[in-house]
C-alpha cells in the first residue's frame, strides 16, 4: 500500500482519487448490534443513513477488463446513477489502497467515453464496443460518518445482500471501513475497539473480484510474496515498515486458499508470510521496543505452531509418501499408511479454518495493522533504538547480512560430522540469510546477489529433505499411535512404515552427500554486500 510520506501523518484520500478501506465480515446477528455499540454511538457525527445500492459491473465476454485489474460499474442509488472506475487495489497491513474516480451519468448505461484518464485496457476500441453486465450486486447500506479527538473521520458502511454473476448468488455480509481523513493506523485502532463488542472476521475478497470469481469457481490461488522495493537512502525505520508491510500482505492475500484447502500451497505460503515476518522482526531487532512488540511476537508463534501441523501432513503426503507409493503402486500397506494420513490431514485442516474463524486470529492481525501503521515499535525505544531506526538501512543492511552469514558459516563448520539436530539449525540459519538477501539485496551496487542466493536455496532444498524425512519419522509413529488408540486396525500401516523408512533411509545418504557438496559451492561465493 502506498501512503504519504510517512504514515502517521493525516491525509484526505478522497481529496486523492483514493480509496483506502479495511473490510470485515460479520454474522447477521453481530449486523444488528452494531449501530448500538458505544464507540459508534459516541462518535457519530449525525444519524446512520440507509439506502438501497444496486450496482452493475461491466466487462467483455473475455473479461478484457477484470484481467487488466480494472473495474468499471455502474451504481443507482434512488435515482442517481454513477460511473465509477476502479483499479485492483494493494493490499498492505491489511488495507486496501485504490484508485476510484466517479462520475454522474443521465442513466444506468456504461459511458467508458467520460473515464478521466482512462487505463490502457478502456482506450482499446473491441473493448468498449463489447462492453455488458457480468456482475451486480444489491445491497442494503447504513454508513455512519465518525469523527474522534484527534480528527480522524472514518465513513462505517454495513453492507447487507447478494452477489449474482454467471446464474450464480454469494451473501454479503460486511462492514467497511473508509478513511475520509487521518492516519491510516485509525482505521485498526476503530476495528478493534469494534472487536471488544462484536466477533468479527477478516474481511474477503472486494464485492467485484468475488462476483467475478462466481463466473468460473476454482480453488482459490496461493499468493507468492512480491519483491519488497527499498531504496539505499531509506532509514531503517521506513524499510521495516515496508517489509513489514509486504509479509502481512502475503498472510492476507493466502486466506482463501488456506481456508478452502484443496491446494496445500495456500498453507505453505500464509507461513511464510508469517516467517518473512519473524525473520524481519529478528533483523530489525535493534530498532523494535516496547511490550506489544513483545505480545505481537508471542502471538506470531501461536499462529505459526497453529499452521504447522497442517503443513507437516501436506509435506508427508505430496514429498514424503508420494515417491515410494509410484513405485509401489498397488502396495496396500502404503495404501494403509496414506489413508491415515488423509484422515489427520483433513483434520488438521478443520483446526486451521477454525483458527481462520477466531477472534484471536482476527485480533492479532488487526494489531499487526496497528502496529505497523503507527510504528508501534517505537513505544519505550531508548536512545540507541532511536538513532538506529533514523540510521541509513543499507549501513543496516549491511551489518545484518555480515552477522548472519559469518553465524550460518560458523553453524556449518564441519558439517560431515553435524547430528540431525544440528543440521536442523543450519536449516534455520540458511532460511533466515535467505529471506534477509531477499529483503536486502536490491540496496547494494557490488556483486550480483543472485548466485549468493541461489547457493542458500540450494542448501535449503537439501536441509529441507533431511528436515522432512526425520519429521516423517515422527508422524508415522504418531499416526500409527493415534489409530491404535481409537479402535483402528494398524497392522497394515505399521508395515507401510518400514517400507517408508527403508526408502526414505537410502534417500537420506544420497541427499547428505549432495548437501555436502552445496556447502562447499556455498563457501566459494562472493559477498555481495561490502
Amino acid at each position: 500500500m502506498t501512503f504519504p510520506e510517512s504514515s502517521a501523518e493525516t491525509s484526505d484520500a478522497a481529496d486523492e482519487g483514493r480509496e483506502v478501506e479495511l473490510k470485515l465480515g460479520l454474522s447477521e446477528d453481530a449486523a444488528g448490534k452494531l449501530g448500538e455499540l458505544p464507540v459508534v454511538r459516541e462518535r457519530m457525527t449525525g444519524p446512520p443513513e440507509t439506502t438501497r445500492l444496486e450496482t452493475v459491473y461491466f466487462d467483455t465476454p473475455k473479461l478484457d477488463l477484470f484481467r487488466a485489474g480494472v473495474f468499471l460499474r455502474v451504481r443507482r442509488k434512488g435515482d442517481r446513477c454513477i460511473q465509477a472506475l476502479k483499479t485492483r487495489g494493494t493490499v498492505m497491513s491489511g488495507i486496501e489502497d485504490r484508485r476510484e474516480t466517479e462520475i454522474a451519468l443521465p442513466s444506468a448505461q456504461v459511458r467508458p467515453d467520460l473515464v478521466t484518464d482512462p487505463p490502457k485496457v478502456l482506450l482499446r476500441k473491441k473493448v468498449c464496443k463489447h462492453l455488458s453486465p457480468v456482475v451486480t450486486t444489491s445491497i442494503s447500506r447504513t454508513t455512519w460518518l465518525l469523527d474522534d479527538d484527534a480528527g480522524a473521520r472514518i465513513e462505517l458502511a454495513l453492507d447487507k445482500g447478494r452477489i449474482e454473476a454467471g446464474g450464480r448468488t454469494a451473501p454479503i455480509s460486511e462492514i467497511e471501513l473508509e478513511l475520509r481523513r487521518g492516519s491510516p493506523a485509525c482505521l485498526f485502532e476503530f476495528s478493534l475497539d469494534l472487536l471488544e463488542g462484536l466477533p468479527l472476521l477478516p474481511g474477503d475478497a472486494s464485492k467485484a473480484v468475488r462476483g467475478f470469481n462466481l463466473l468460473a469457481p476454482s480453488a482459490p490461488a496461493p499468493v507468492r510474496s512480491d519483491a519488497v522495493s527499498l531504496a539505499p537512502a531509506m532509514s531503517s525505520d521506513d524499510a521495516f515498515q515496508t517489509i513489514a508491510r509486504s509479509c502481512v500482505g502475503q498472510i492476507l492475500a493466502n486466506q482463501p486458499a488456506v481456508a478452502d484447502g484443496r491446494d496445500p500451497e495456500g498453507v505453505h505460503q500464509m507461513r511464510v508470510g508469517v516467517r518473512r515476518l519473524r525473520s524481519a522482526m529478528a533483523l530489525f531487532s535493534p530498532i523494535l521496543a516496547g511490550v506489544e512488540t513483545e505480545s505481537i511476537a508471542a502471538e506470531l508463534r501461536w499462529f505459526l505452531g497453529r499452521l504447522g501441523p497442517a503443513r507437516d501432513m501436506d509435506v508427508f503426503l505430496a514429498e514424503i509418501l508420494a515417491a515410494p507409493r509410484g513405485y509401489f503402486a498397488d502396495d496396500a500397506a502404503l495404501a494403509a499408511l496414506a489413508d491415515l494420513a488423509e484422515r489427520r490431514k483433513a483434520a488438521e485442516y478443520r483446526r486451521v479454518r477454525m483458527v481462520l474463524k477466531s477472534q484471536r486470529y482476527t485480533r492479532l492481525l488487526l494489531r499487526l495493522g496497528r502496529w505497523i501503521e503507527r510504528r508501534g515499535w517505537r513505544e519505550g525505544a531508548d536512545t540507541s533504538a532511536a538513532r538506529v531506526g533514523s540510521g541509513n538501512i543499507a549501513l543496516h543492511a549491511a551489518k545484518m547480512l555480515a552477522k548472519r552469514h559469518k553465524r550460518l558459516r560458523n553453524a556449518g563448520r564441519k558439517i560431515e560430522r553435524l547430528p540431525a539436530e544440528d543440521l536442523h539449525r543450519l536449516r534455520i540459519h540458511v532460511k533466515k540469510q535467505r529471506y534477509a538477501v531477499e529483503f536486502f539485496s536490491g540496496l547494494f551496487e557490488g556483486p550480483d546477489s543472485g548466485p549468493y542466493l541461489r547457493a542458500l536455496k540450494s542448501l535449503q532444498n537439501s536441509l529441507g529433505y533431511l528436515n522432512d524425512a526425520a519429521v516423517a519419522e515422527r508422524l508415522v509413529d504418531e499416526l500409527i499411535t493415534h489409530a491404535a488408540n481409537a479402535g483402528v486396525k494398524t497392522r497394515q500401516a505399521r508395515i507401510g512404515g518400514a517400507v517408508l523408512r527403508g526408502w526414505h533411509g537410502c534417500e537420506v545418504a544420497s541427499h547428505r552427500e549432495s548437501l555436502f557438496k552445496s556447502w562447499r559451492q556455498f563457501g566459494q561465493h562472493k559477498i555481495f554486500w561490502k
